[in-house]
């Protein structure tokens, strides 16, 4: 906060894990049940002592432990990143409207927390079971809007305009489309949104 000043604004932390190990976005997994653990919580508590935002990006198997925490501290702001990490690898890669409607529910619960807020993006990643890495070519904006418009539908329906924040997750999804073709999906998404709905989602919430 010294070296950072106004800049610094929270902390990010590796949490997603998942005991299937078909089932990885980072090299390194966190430790199950981090999330929930006494030095967790503890540090989670300094955050919100300093008015700081803790940044987390967990698999939708996780969503009931960062409720929990929203719960168990709630004056802590909490941003769950990737629209909440609906899976589509090793064991979710089959019955994908089963697990879709797990995340949908677990997503509800989280969303009954005032102090959560949820980046809509990271959907260019694997582990989300989308297929974009694995074309030959990239998707267009228009079939990456499609693929990608019941994930966003569902996370504004849930959590309002006031409490979404569009991402980029670059240079992460690089591997699956272009910058550009992401931001026309989000514009094609948000075509039937305000004005003053687009701004809060695409800027004024981040702000």
């Amino acid at each position: 906060m010294a070296a950072g000043g106004k800049l610094f604004k929270g902390v990010r932390t590796p949490v997603a894990a998942h005991p299937d190990p078909a089932v990885r976005s980072n090299p390194v997994p966190a430790p199950e049940g981090l999330i929930l653990s006494k030095a967790f919580i503890e540090g989670a508590r300094e955050l919100s002592k300093r008015n700081l935002v803790l940044d987390l990006w967990v698999y939708q198997s996780q969503l009931e432990d960062v409720t929990a925490l929203a719960t168990l501290i709630p004056d802590l702001q909490l941003v769950v990143n990737h629209a909440g990490g609906s899976l589509g690898v090793g064991p979710y890669a089959q019955k994908r409207s089963l697990h879709f409607q797990a995340w949908q529910d677990r997503l509800f619960h989280l969303a009954q927390c005032p102090n959560v807020v949820i980046k809509l993006g990271g959907f260019g990643m694997p582990i989300m079971g989308l297929g974009f890495s694995e074309q030959t070519l990239p998707p267009t904006s228009l079939a990456l809007a499609h693929t990608i418009q019941p994930y966003i539908d569902t996370c504004i329906d849930l959590f309002g305009h006031s409490r979404c924040l569009f991402e980029s997750n670059f240079p992460v999804d690089k591997g699956s489309f272009s910058y550009a073709v992401i931001w026309n999906a989000f514009y094609r998404v948000s075509a039937s949104w305000s004005d003053e709905k687009r701004r809060k989602v695409f800027s004024q919430n981040a702000l």
